[in-house]
């Protein structure tokens, strides 16, 4: 049945004449009557009862006139919903987060955005770092707040914080209290480092950087999220590097101490460019104007 048979089926029961329902629906009287017609004979049943004296609405008609005006506001309705989604108003948004870590920059993008953007639901999809890295390869998800970055083409991120590397250790850890320190300095330390299956980014960092500074770590231990890191970390005697982000997981417990190498690792919001869901792009424009590191 389409829509304009019952957009005319409505206009002449409310005014019971064709004359006046065909000029308000600017058709003629004879496509009224045969559109009419139609559906009738579609529905199997008779609307409308024609005589001398005019048009009535049949029993059959009366019952179907409630439901056709629910059918044209769910259409409308529909339409609208339609409209609002294309622009990106309404619909979902697919973000990746850490499995064992959520960043506090995402924690501020969700609560401020949902808060604006109401109709745009956001669904988060736990995941390791190096699996964030494949998704957003993939496009299995739509974007991610991450300090690790794809290489695929069209990825393309928005800078929401620059944190300096530290050598983070127990407090009861001879090098606690240093200020600074240099890589140089850690040659002769036993390294915790995660594991490469959890975060390839922070596992390379560490050999890279090590490297850099002409040695190979003593890698003593292998952890598979960041609690279990400073878990090893807190007997005393190992060592490790990560940026300042994960201070707050620390409860005051390790010494965060800044790389005079000056290395940053920039966390940022990670997206492709060439993604089709027009809510993400409202959600990009949102982190820009509102999150965006100057």
């Amino acid at each position: 049945m389409r829509i304009d048979s019952i957009e005319s089926f409505l206009t002449l029961a409310e005014t019971l004449n064709y004359t006046e329902a065909a000029d308000r629906l600017y058709i003629t009287q004879s496509a009224l009557s045969r559109s009419i017609l139609q559906m009738e004979e579609e529905l199997g049943i008779t609307l409308f009862t024609r005589s001398r004296r005019g048009v009535e609405l049949t029993p059959a008609g009366e019952s179907f006139f409630l439901d056709a005006e629910k059918m044209m506001e769910l259409y409308s309705e529909g339409i609208a919903r339609a409209k609002t989604a294309y622009k990106g108003e309404h619909g979902r948004i697919s973000i990746a987060c850490h499995r064992t870590v959520v960043e506090p920059g995402l924690f501020d993008i969700v609560e401020s955005f949902s808060k604006e953007k109401k109709d745009i639901a956001l669904d988060f999809v736990s995941m390791t770092t190096s699996e964030i890295i494949l998704a957003l390869d993939s496009g299995t998800v739509d974007c991610a707040v991450t300090s690790g970055l794809p290489r695929t083409e069209g990825i393309e991120k928005i800078l929401i914080h620059p944190y300096p590397e530290c050598l983070v250790v127990s407090k009861s850890h001879p090098m606690a209290n240093l200020e600074t320190v240099s890589i140089k300095d850690l040659r002769n330390e036993s390294f915790a480092v995660m594991s490469r299956s959890f975060s390839s980014r922070g596992h390379d960092n560490v050999i890279g950087l090590t490297r850099d500074a002409g040695f190979s770590p003593h890698i003593e231990a292998e952890a598979d999220s960041v609690p279990h890191l400073l878990l090893l970390l807190s007997q005393g005697k190992l060592v490790t590097i990560l940026s300042e982000n994960y201070k707050y997981m620390a409860y005051d417990r390790f010494s965060f101490i800044p790389l005079s190498e000056q290395d940053v690792t920039n966390l940022a919001f990670v997206y492709n460019k060439n993604n089709s869901n027009p809510c993400l792009m409202q959600l990009t424009k949102f982190v820009k104007d509102r999150f965006q590191y100057k």
